[in-house]
């Protein structure tokens, strides 16, 4: 039997599956502890989270972040390296201006991530450069999903699998030994209408869009080339990863790239995603070999 434990976090909800047998005393208090202290520490929408305090701390100041904040950061600034910018943490004053993020629009200043902040990762200091506003919500709900399933295997839990809000890590597998599975849907606004199921295995996924959360057919994912959201289409990115924090950053640069280069550059990159687009009669599926290759294993 599994036992399935869910609640809300980040704007959103999280859903926890364990076999019964491995459930213990206090394990959704400790779950939703571990959320709690990501949200606590990285949400725009607290305004008294460490992410909100570091975005008005003057520019040029050491700021001393959590460890688990440096090290969404330190990913982000790998990730904006490795995807030639796609990917950019820098983007908060972009999305206040477009109402996606709350606070104070200050202006339009926009630039590299890698630019724009020097991070300690030792001593866990990060500072600004110039004045910009961090913004780690393509990476946190990911290392989430990561910090919950280390935090439950040093617990004792050996197999689970969770989803917080929509980004996915699972560990081990079901009670009858059959991997874990996650439907793959059409990016749909109005319905959920899965199109095949996705088997997990110590394996993370994530999906990208602008079909559900969007303003006035612009959607929430900012192109950081020129600062301005992306239209709202009916498409997506799925991305499959080690990690739950890095499938989240993947699918959010390959979205970025769009469906052609985005599929180039997973291609070139062995990363295991999948693209679906719609076109005249219905919707276009194209995956690398990578992805066809787990979810067939």
């Amino acid at each position: 039997m599994i036992t399935t434990i869910d609640g809300k976090t980040m704007g959103g909800l999280y859903r926890l599956r364990v076999p019964t047998a491995q459930v213990f005393s206090g394990l959704k208090a400790l779950t939703q502890d571990v959320l709690d202290r990501i949200d606590t520490q990285m949400s725009a929408w607290i305004s008294h989270s460490d992410l909100c305090r570091f975005n008005v701390t003057p520019v040029g100041e050491w700021v001393s972040i959590p460890s688990d904040m440096a090290n969404v950061v330190a990913l982000g600034l790998q990730m904006s390296t490795f995807t030639d910018g796609a990917l950019n943490i820098c983007l908060g004053q972009q999305s206040r201006a477009f109402g996606f993020m709350p606070g104070k629009v200050g202006g339009s200043n926009f630039s590299d991530a890698n630019t724009a902040l020097d991070l300690d990762l030792e001593n866990t200091m990060l500072r600004r450069r110039t004045d910009v506003v961090l913004d780690l919500n393509a990476i946190a709900k990911g290392y989430a999903a990561d910090l919950v399933c280390s935090t439950l295997r040093q617990s004792g839990v050996r197999d689970m699998m969770i989803e917080v809000a929509g980004d996915i890590c699972a560990i081990g597998q079901r009670p009858d030994q059959n991997p874990w599975t996650v439907a793959m849907e059409l990016p749909l606004s109005d319905r959920i209408v899965p199109i095949r199921f996705v088997p997990l295995k110590d394996q993370a996924m994530a999906c990208s869009g602008n079909y559900r959360r969007f303003k006035d057919s612009l959607g929430h994912i900012i192109d950081p080339r020129a600062g301005q959201p992306l239209p709202a289409t009916p498409s997506s990115v799925i991305v499959l990863a080690p990690s739950a924090a890095e499938a989240d950053a993947l699918a959010t640069s390959l979205y970025v790239m769009g469906a052609v280069k985005g599929m180039k550059f997973a291609r070139q990159h062995s990363l295991a995603a999948a693209f679906i687009t719609p076109i005249k009669d219905g919707f276009k599926e194209e995956a690398t070999d990578q992805f066809a290759a787990l979810i067939l294993h």
